[in-house]
């Protein structure tokens, strides 16, 4: 297991760079490849081609919806693991693409593609920072940075090229061979960290891809000219969902953030040997809680906008305040 700190031994570490770029890039270009194909996709389905925008518009839908659940979840199952089975998802919907004969067929498949690529780019970057020795982090964001502009440079020159020579289900394999190699050369040099054992917060996860897709296809409704009332009332729906998913986590934080005040007021008392402050139950757990110092509570608050593996959950950094994150140093 590699130590965060240290990052992976080289040759390893290089073989872990390469996976993780190729997955990258992989998610990248087949978000956007497809819509050099949109014309003559239409016309082969059936379909117009205003209809036809869902198949991009599935997957980039799809993608954000999931990013923030499946990162909790890798910390919790292993990042190699979850990023790899996002790869042979990807894989296993790239095959079914060439059985699509209807619009409704094809739309299902993207969302699978989606949900691998979600489960890929999730733990990227923790991935890198466990890949990268710690004073060599910004060079590997850098990277990461240089490849995600390279794949959208690059894909739609590959998808006429690929349009050209053969039809277009041949569109949405154009990156495969990039998901091969990413598990060929992940399977050992890719990091994997220790996963931890909190159990998984679906009824949050629920709330965040709820929170993300109704709001977009709310707003996607009323761009693509449907219903005024009916878009509003998705839109509206999504942001109701978003307030008490927000509400819901910045009372996770706070509650843990009291318990760790009392733990660690305990345990200094404990050092103290003051007997009257042994306990953190009952009435003296007030009492604990009434002397802790509000900058013992600010920091516990940023820590907890932090997994194990230091990756921020952006619903909680966004709501702490301004001095909590100048006091975490």
């Amino acid at each position: 297991m590699a130590d965060l700190m240290d990052g992976l031994p080289t040759p390893r570490r290089y073989l872990a760079i390469l996976a993780i770029s190729f997955g990258t890039a992989l998610a990248v270009i087949d978000g956007s490849v497809v819509t050099v194909a949109l014309p003559t996709l239409a016309r082969d389905l059936g379909v117009h081609a205003s209809t036809a925008v869902l198949v991009v518009t599935v997957y980039q839908l799809v993608l954000v919806m999931t990013l923030l659940p499946f990162s909790a979840l890798g910390s919790r199952i292993g990042l190699r693991r979850l990023y790899q089975y996002g790869q042979l998802a990807f894989l296993v919907a790239t095959v079914l693409c060439f059985f699509a004969r209807s619009l409704a067929f094809l739309l299902l498949v993207r969302s699978i593609q989606a949900l691998g690529a979600g489960a890929a780019l999730s733990v990227s970057s923790a991935l890198i920072r466990s890949t990268y020795p710690a004073r060599q982090l910004g060079r590997g964001l850098a990277i990461g940075n240089i490849v995600v502009s390279t794949s959208i440079a690059i894909a739609p020159t590959l998808g006429g090229v690929v349009l050209s020579v053969a039809s277009w289900p041949w569109i949405f394999a154009a990156a495969s061979p990039l998901a091969l190699l990413s598990l060929l050369l992940g399977r050992q040099a890719l990091p994997d960290p220790a996963p931890h054992n909190e159990p998984y917060d679906v009824l949050g996860a629920l709330l965040c891809a709820a929170t993300f897709g109704l709001t977009i296809a709310g707003l996607e409704s009323a761009v693509r000219g449907n219903s005024p009332v009916r878009s509003t009332a998705i839109v509206a729906a999504g942001l109701v969902i978003a307030f008490f998913f927000v509400r819901r986590e910045l009372g996770g934080i706070y509650k843990n953030a009291d318990n760790h005040a009392i733990d660690a007021i305990s345990c200094q008392c404990n050092k103290r040997k003051m007997p009257g402050m042994q306990s953190a139950h009952g009435r003296n757990q007030a009492d604990a809680l009434a002397i802790a110092p509000p900058i013992f509570c600010q920091r516990t608050q940023f820590a907890n906008a932090r997994d194990d593996h230091g990756t921020l959950h952006p619903a909680r950094l966004a709501f702490l305040r301004p001095d909590a994150l100048e006091t975490s140093g």
